[in-house]
């Protein structure tokens, strides 16, 4: 059983949640070309994140209902931002955008 992730344009990609968590963030940023500075997450489609890295990474994602077989997800981008010597944490539910240039690469 697989779960899907989408991203981009109407672009999708199949994960099997059986296996560490670790394992899927790793195996998303590759396939998407995330830059390894640039922090993600997965969300469901309402919306609501899914916290994948906030488990120890030899987590179950399936096992512990965190992602469930035969959902959709889509991936979310985390940002930092900084007003007045302030830092910010939150998240940018920025659809990524696969690049004409380099089929496959992510722009965030």
């Amino acid at each position: 059983m697989f779960v899907t992730v989408k991203y981009g344009e109407n672009e999708e990609l199949k994960v099997n949640p059986n296996c560490y968590t670790r394992i899927i963030h790793d195996y998303i940023r590759n396939q998407l070309n995330i830059p390894p500075e640039t922090e993600f997450d997965l969300c469901t489609e309402d919306g609501e994140r899914c916290h994948v890295m906030e488990y120890p990474p030899n987590t179950n994602a399936a096992a512990q209902g965190i992602l469930p077989p035969r959902q959709t997800f889509r991936v979310l981008m985390l940002e930092e931002r900084t007003i007045d010597n302030e830092t910010l944490s939150g998240t940018s539910n920025f659809r990524s955008k696969t690049s004409a240039d380099t089929p496959g690469e992510v722009s965030v």
